[in-house]
């Protein structure tokens, strides 16, 4: 409620600093200032609105494209039935069988290894 009546207030007294230079007319200068005021700023907040909408659909859109790569496909140790889950590399993660409802505990397990190239000897 304050940021509408700061907004209106702001308004009029810009309005009011046109129309007194123009002390003429000053009703109607007065009148089409605040109108035009209000016209500007409801075409331009429709339309930073509008880009501040797009922008949050392409950020929705990239976090869910980043979330579908935690995705992993384990199987179930008692009954084999596979079952896709997010999972990350800091946290394990417990959950049940859809088909059994047996609870289990998946870990994340990052393994290192030494890599050496191939040598090849021409015979």
């Amino acid at each position: 409620m304050t940021r509408l009546l700061k907004s209106l207030g702001l308004t009029f007294l810009v309005s009011t600093i046109f129309a007194l230079v123009l002390r003429d007319n000053f009703w109607s200068v007065f009148t089409i200032t605040t109108l035009i005021q209000i016209i500007l700023f409801y075409f331009f907040n429709t339309i930073y609105e509008g880009y501040i909408i797009q922008k949050a659909i392409k950020l929705n859109t990239e976090l869910e494209t980043e979330k579908s790569k935690n995705l992993i496909t384990l199987a179930c140790p008692s009954c084999n039935h596979k079952q896709t889950l997010e999972m990350n590399l800091t946290n394990f993660i417990i959950y049940k069988c859809d088909k059994c409802s047996v609870e289990i505990k998946a870990e994340p397990n990052v393994r290192n290894y030494i890599t050496t190239d191939p040598i090849y000897f021409d015979k």
